[in-house]
This record gives C-alpha cells, structure tokens and sequence, in this order.
C-alpha cells in the first residue's frame, strides 16, 4: 500500500502540466459579427466566455479576435465613429448588431440617425416599433389611440370592448331610490289584479327613462310573462340604445309567451331603428320552424318597407343569379380499332388502340330559380303579416306579392311611414 501511493505521487509530478488563461471583463468578437462580454478562459481546443447570463462556450474557428479589457460598448464607439450621417444602411446594420449586443440605448440611436437620413426605412421604423397611421409613423400610446384603442384600468383596449366593461359594471351597481321603485311597479305589472296591474304600467310610465332602464332590462330577461310585457314596453321609451335593441330583438323572437313578443316587436317599432330589421329577418331562415314564424310575426309587427321586402323574399325564396357552365348529353362508345405489335425475344405482344366516339349535345345552363317549401302554418304566418302590414290581400302567389312589391309597394310603403 506504502509503494502504491508513492508511485500515484511520482506519477502526479511526471504529468505535463495544463495552464489556463483568464482574463476579467473581456470581449470575444466572433467572426459572425456578434460580441461576447465577460471572463474569458482558454482551455486550448476551445473557450469559455463567463457573461452575466451564464458560461458560454465557444470554438476557436469561430472566434475572430479576443479584444482584452475591450467592453461592446468600446467596439460601438469604433464602428459607429466609422460611420458617416448620411449611412443609412451601415447605420441600420449597426444598430441591429448593437441591439445583438445588448445595448439597446447605443442600438436606438443608430435606427433614429438611419430615420433621419432615410425616413421611409422600414426596417428601423420597425426596430423602433413603429407603424403609419395615415401620414404619419407612430408609436406607443399615439399609435393605439389611433387604431382606435382606448386606455381603461392600467390596460389598453378597444373602445368597443371598454364600453362593455362600462356597462357591465353599470348594471352590477346597486339600485337607487327611483329603480327600486320602477323595478317594483314591473313585478306588480305581472301579477295580481287587474286593477293593481294597470295602475302599475302608468306609475310606470310617469318615471323617469334613467330610473327604468336597469329594472326593465332585468325584467325582460326573467320574470312573469306580464312584468316582461311591462319591462319590453317600458325600454321602448326610453331610447334608441344598443343596449336596448338587442334584448328587445331576441325577445321579440325568442320569447316563450306571444305577448312578450308582441310587446317587444312594437316597442321596436317606436323606436323606429331600421337595423333592427335584418337581425330580425335572417331568424326567418332559421332552422327551428317557431324561431321563423315567430320572426316573421315580428316584421309584421314592425311593418315598413323593409319589412315587407324581407317578407316578401322570404315567401318567394327566390335564388339570385348564378354561375353559367356547360352540361353534356349524348352518347360514349369506346371500341378497340387496332392493335400495336411489337416483337421482344420473340414473344409477340399487341397494345390495343383504343378510339372513342362521342355523339350528343353540349348545352348552356344557368340556375335561373331556387324554391323552397314551408309548412302550412308557416305559408299561412307569412301571407297574413303580409295582409296586415301592407293592408293588402293579393292572394297566396309569392310571384303576385313580388310583382306588386316592385311595381307599386315600395314606393307606397315609404310614402306612408
């Protein structure tokens, strides 16, 4: 054991020694371009570069110069002092070099001095984050309030988007006196006597618009059938608002009680906003066949010319024009009319030649006109809000109704409105 470990000690000192080099606050320069800051140490075949983000090792082929007690920011001022005002691509390629580097104020620099000798220069309005709103480059806050964003609660969003936000935290807020009382006088509207119930609907009526417009949008979501009437006939006061269109449209479709959506329906009509009729129209190709009667007894309710047309469209379902092609009709025959011989190591091998004779007519076609079928109740829904709203009877012809709607009926609806 004695002899062993002396042997381990000979041994030890009879080894070549290996050296290390250090050097503090460095920089390695690659030949890609890129710089390296920090403890270099050569361990022969490669190094290591010790940066603040950790030990990078490199290969010496790719290392183009190790610049002792050198920092990037030394390197920048020797580049960017090589540089003229007016580089705007040296300047550029510097700035991004520098952005590599990390020096980001060096790097701003030199994409503001490329702007300044080429302001069209995307790729620095890009470095700089920086876009065209009409005809001027923005940034930051300037750049979202032109595209329409808006600054709510720490955070930049659309204006649609913090108007909802609004809304939303308008409706948590708790009551007032005046809503207390309307939101009272709509449930009292629902149930109870006759004589409790109109009363109710006037006391109503004689609130202000502000104090019922809470209440009766919450009615109308839930409540008897009489509060919901009360509740639709209510936001038909008050104003045209989105906030009240939309809740009074999918009631005057999707309600579950005929007077609700009757009510919502006129209500509509009051407040006499024209986009309120497609939403309504497009429920009458819905897949649910009471969503489509039911829509189409609100247009009739509505009325107008647009209604009407809706209407009348739907009665006709009448495709719009169409793509013209081309369609065959005749006969094929195909028919083996000889055979091609060929001789290999003498095997005889025929290839048949085919031949095909075709004898018809290519024809010209369109699809002129598209038809669909309804129930009959459907049929019946839809000519009778086409009687009421019009004070016609033309008949149960969906071509007569169009005819007449064309020629006469449109100008005459507008007239009377």
């Amino acid at each position: 054991m004695r002899r062993s470990l002396r042997s381990a000690w000979v041994l030890a000192f009879a080894l070549p020694a290996v050296t290390a080099v250090v050097a503090a606050a460095d920089t390695v320069r690659l030949k890609s371009g890129d710089v390296l800051e920090g403890g270099v140490l050569d361990l022969g075949d490669h190094l290591q570069v010790a940066t603040p983000g950790g030990v990078v090792s490199l290969r010496w082929k790719d290392v183009d110069a190790v610049l002792t007690g050198r920092t990037p920011a030394d390197v920048f001022i020797e580049r960017r002092d090589a540089l003229v005002a007016t580089d705007a691509t040296g300047l550029y390629a510097l700035g991004l070099w520098a952005a590599r580097a990390g020096l980001e104020t060096e790097s701003r620099s030199c994409f503001q001095a490329t702007l300044k000798s080429d302001p069209e220069h995307a790729g620095a309005r890009e470095a700089l984050a920086q876009q065209k709103a009409g005809a001027a480059w923005l940034d930051g806050s300037k750049l979202l309030a032109a595209k329409g964003f808006v600054a709510r609660d720490g955070a930049w969003m659309l204006k649609e988007e913090a108007d909802l936000r609004a809304r939303q935290a308008e409706s948590r807020r708790e009551l007032t006196t005046d809503e207390k009382r309307a939101e009272d006088l709509i449930t009292k509207a629902g149930k109870g006597p006759e004589v409790a119930r109109r009363f109710a609907v006037e006391a109503l009526a004689s609130l202000p618009a502000d104090a019922t417009f809470r209440p009766a949008l919450r009615a109308l979501r839930g409540g008897e059938p009489g509060s919901r009437v009360a509740a639709a006939r209510a936001l038909g006061r008050i104003k045209d608002d989105t906030d009240i269109l939309r809740p009074l449209i999918r009631s005057a479709v999707m309600d579950r009680d005929a007077t609700v959506r009757a009510a919502a329906a006129s209500s509509l009509r009051e407040i006499g906003n024209g986009d309120v009729v497609k939403p309504i129209a497009k429920a009458m190709w819905s897949s649910i066949p009471d969503l489509r009667a039911n829509a189409a007894e609100a247009l009739g309710e509505i009325g107008g010319a647009a209604s009407v047309e809706w209407l009348v469209l739907r009665v006709a379902s009448s495709g719009g024009p169409s793509a013209r092609n081309h369609i065959f009709v005749g006969t094929q025959v195909t028919y083996v009319s000889d055979f091609d011989v060929e001789i290999a190591q003498a095997a005889q091998i025929g290839d048949p030649i085919v031949q095909t004779i075709r004898e018809g007519a290519m024809l010209d076609v369109k699809v002129v006109n598209v038809r669909e079928e309804f129930t009959i109740v459907e049929r019946r829904v839809l000519y009778t809000q086409l009687r009421k709203t019009t004070g016609r009877d033309i008949g149960d012809d969906p071509q007569a109704w169009k005819d007449w709607f064309e020629t006469e009926g449109r100008a005459a609806l507008a007239a009377a409105k």
